[in-house]
């Protein structure tokens, strides 16, 4: 029982703490400045450039790639893949990040999605683009195969969600995980998807207290 209130108590602080760095995330970034430093080769969607340009400034490494996010109506809330031809190519691939604006596939509105947490959605995509762009034709084909297995799909998912907070992004990430599972409106069939195949918020605490954001 003791166990369980220590537990608790670092849960809520935790979140607390989540809370405040949340505000400290989004307050310090100079849209003009993000565009500048950020936005090379890229094609934004207007209702989420300031939360993809802030995810993109933790990823220097990406900012020439071509990235381009689009709507498209998929039972996610967001998918990253490529252009076809980029799968032949070593350098100066197009990666697209789609996102679902339709919220009768998962019961998740955009417009209802915490900026904070949007920054954290699009990190977990960011840090998909980071490992395919360092993967070659045949890396991917075998990433892609993997993908089809769902005890696979899930050790590929919580590598991408580990990537994210390696990355510095480890409080937005909690933030979506969080507002998935315990404040919105998305189906059960989502909440259990995210539960099953991602890091948990506490998990996402975890790894923040042992390997912290940078």
């Amino acid at each position: 029982m003791r166990l369980f209130f220590i537990s608790l108590l670092f849960f809520l602080s935790a979140t607390t703490l989540a809370q405040n760095n949340y505000s400290i995330v989004l307050g310090k970034y100079n849209p003009d400045s993000l565009e500048k430093n950020n936005g090379t080769n890229k094609k934004f969607l207007p209702e989420i450039k300031t939360a993809a340009l802030i995810a993109l400034s933790w990823f220097p490494e990406l900012k020439d790639d071509a990235i381009i996010f689009k709507y498209k109506n998929i039972n996610s809330t967001a998918r990253t893949t490529m252009t076809l031809p980029s799968l032949f190519e070593s350098n100066n691939k197009t990666f697209i990040i789609y996102i679902n604006n339709d919220s009768s596939r998962n019961g998740i509105a955009l417009q209802d999605i915490p900026e904070a947490a949007m920054v954290g959605l699009i990190g977990h995509e960011l840090a998909h683009v980071k490992i395919f762009k360092q993967k070659r034709f045949f890396d991917l084909i075998f990433w892609g195969f993997k993908y089809l297995f769902q005890k696979q799909q899930k050790k590929l998912e919580i590598q991408t969600d580990e990537l994210t907070i390696k990355m510095g992004l480890g409080w937005p990430l909690f933030a979506w995980a969080d507002y998935v599972i315990n404040h919105s409106h998305a189906k059960d069939p989502y909440i259990k998807m995210k539960e099953n195949k991602y890091l948990s918020p506490t998990q996402i605490l975890k790894l923040i207290a042992t390997k912290g954001d940078r």
